[in-house]
């Protein structure tokens, strides 16, 4: 008479099943999870730009003109948000002012449709794809 030995654990077919149902989470969640970290960056762009503008309006009140340089406002360029921006301030006078960043990178192909984000000085906010549409509806909240 033989004896049956009872084995206990997982066969190949179902440890491959488990192996393609993570496949598929993890092809699904990427994507969304990249655009949620677009998105982060995006608001952190955003509240620079506002630290930005309450920095010119500081120094407005203190040498009734505004500036074009970061330094006059104590803001580094080098690393703005981990370098995925850069910053800049043009003053078509001394009454006026628009701040733009710019997405570098990894950020700029992720966020592609608010490459360009802006701010002036009565608060009007701006953005741009990479070929210069207008996209403020859709970048700003």
């Amino acid at each position: 008479m033989q004896s049956k030995t009872m084995t206990s654990g997982f066969t190949m077919i179902e440890l491959m099943a488990v192996l393609a149902i993570l496949a598929i989470l993890v092809v699904v969640s990427l994507p969304m999870y990249s655009n949620y970290q677009a998105r982060a960056y995006r608001r952190n762009a955003q509240a620079l730009l506002a630290e930005v503008s309450q920095r010119e309006e500081a120094y407005f009140s203190q040498n009734r003109a505004y500036t074009q340089q970061l330094n006059n406002l104590g803001i580094t360029a080098a690393g703005v948000l981990d370098g995925l921006y850069t910053v800049g301030i043009a003053a078509s006078s001394d009454a006026t002012y628009t701040i733009t960043l710019v997405a570098q990178g990894s950020q700029a192909s992720r966020d592609s449709n608010c490459v360009t984000l802006t701010l002036d000085n009565t608060g009007n906010r701006g953005a741009a794809d990479g070929s210069g549409t207008d996209s403020t509806p859709e970048c700003w909240p």
